[in-house]
């Protein structure tokens, strides 16, 4: 266990220096962390859509799913419109 705990120690850290500096490659870093919790969190909700057996269970995924992009959506669309935040200061 000790070799991930220290893996992802490192990652968080280069995370970290990335956005405290901006750096550009950060900016396409993100891109790729959103659509890995995208994914992550939509095989969740897919899998709840397609396994309920009640109009509830349905009901329940429907508003999870929703919920969800209540949060994601806005991040998404910030992420978008600040890329002149990262790379070079002109």
């Amino acid at each position: 266990m000790t070799p991930f705990i220290l893996i992802f120690a490192f990652v968080c850290a280069v995370l970290s220096l990335g956005l405290k500096c901006r750096f550009a490659w950060m900016w396409y870093a993100g891109w790729v962390l959103l659509y890995l919790f995208a994914a992550y969190f939509g095989n969740f909700f897919i899998s709840a859509l397609y396994f309920s057996e009640t109009h509830q269970g349905v009901a329940f995924a429907s508003v999870y799913l929703a919920g969800g992009l209540a949060l994601w959506i806005p991040a998404v669309v910030w992420w978008s419109r600040n890329q002149h935040l990262f790379g070079r200061k002109k």
